[in-house]
């Protein structure tokens, strides 16, 4: 303990000795180091806090409040992706379909977003387009009644844009084509069937004598295997289920977090020690070479005074910079031991759509 008490007396009177500008610089970091951890931590206790109030609103059908609240949660604390899934959610959930489609695709986009919810957004956009597949075609059906056969090939041709699966818009898409006159087009959506359909397809024949007779001449399209990126299988519509929106990853323990700020602290202590003891070896050296001193004669031109003075000076430095390098050193380990003493250090719980999974973590 005295000699503890003997190495905090010497930090403040090393302190004390250094200049004003560093001394103010290590303050302000001090400060900092002290306020920023809090602030963080305020802000994933509020995100919490909206989240916990998100949940309940959807087990409760409230899809409107839920959605705004899990957002209020994202824009409090961006580092949580499931604050966004369970926002999309919930918009899906109350019919808003195009702000749930745009949250969405800001999920799947994040790199920490869980792989599990990720497959599950993808399997939802594909339904979105789906939809909008499907409402193409009404459009284009209700186009055919009234004679309307170049808005029918457009909104054909945007629903097979929308699902590349859907190999039969693309006849359609032709014989829309074919009854506006429009030749070119038509021709260009046989082709692209007959390439990607498969070789016993039961729409192969009508298309190859389609495309014989807007040609001219027989003309023979080697089936090819399509391509992953516009011929991925389609999985069936999911069903839209009410579950129960999982808590999402409660913040790390007070215990962790300590020791991070701990090591922080520690580490930028024992890198100011290390700069004060290279300034002081350097401050050193230009003193040596300014007093001139050959091991028997003085030939500089400092004064007694002056020489007695800069090597107090450095003294000072070099002890200061030794005795912070220590505290860092030991403050950092003080952070290192607390973090390994954490719970998050051996296993966590990790928040799933369904419950809770146990993970090692450190």
């Amino acid at each position: 303990m005295a000699m503890h008490l003997q190495t905090m007396t010497k930090a403040r009177t090393g302190f004390r000795r250094l200049p004003g500008t560093l001394r103010r610089f290590l303050l302000i970091a001090t400060l900092l180091l002290a306020t920023v951890p809090a602030h963080a931590i305020d802000s994933r206790k509020t995100a919490v806090a909206l989240a916990h109030q998100a949940a309940k609103a959807f087990e409760a059908g409230e899809m409107d409040r839920a959605a705004q609240a899990y957002l209020e949660a994202w824009h409090t604390d961006s580092s949580e992706p499931n604050y966004l899934y369970g926002a999309a959610r919930a918009e899906q959930s109350a019919g808003q379909r195009e702000r749930a489609e745009e949250h969405y695709r800001q999920f799947v986009a994040m790199a920490n977003a869980d792989p599990a919810r990720v497959s599950k957004a993808k399997a939802y956009l594909t339904e979105f387009d789906g939809i909008r597949s499907d409402e193409k075609v009404q459009a284009a059906e209700r186009a055919e009644k009234r004679g309307e056969w170049r808005v029918a090939t457009a909104a054909y041709s945007e629903a097979w844009r929308l699902r590349q699966d859907r190999l039969a818009l693309l006849l359609k898409t032709a014989r829309a084509a074919k009854e506006d006159g429009d030749t070119k087009q038509a021709e260009a959506s046989l082709r692209t069937y007959l390439a990607r359909a498969p070789g016993n397809a039961p729409d192969r024949g009508e298309a190859q004598a389609m495309l014989d007779a807007l040609a001219g001449k027989p003309v023979v399209v080697t089936p090819v295997e399509p391509a992953a990126a516009t011929e991925a299988p389609h999985a069936a519509p999911m069903p839209m289920p009410m579950p129960t929106i999982a808590e999402p990853a409660k913040p790390m323990s007070n215990r962790r977090l300590a020791g991070w700020w701990t090591l922080g602290s520690g580490a930028a202590i024992a890198v100011t020690g290390a700069a004060l003891i290279v300034l002081g070896k350097s401050a050193e050296a230009q003193f040596n070479q300014d007093l001139g001193y050959d091991g028997t004669v003085v030939h500089g031109d400092l004064t007694y005074g002056q020489a007695t003075s800069r090597a107090a000076w450095i003294g000072s430095l070099q002890t200061t910079g030794v005795t912070m390098l220590g505290v860092g050193v030991a403050v950092a380990g003080v952070g290192t031991a607390l973090i390994l003493t954490s719970p998050e250090a051996k296993v966590a719980l990790v928040p799933d759509w369904h419950g809770f999974a146990l993970a090692g973590r450190f």
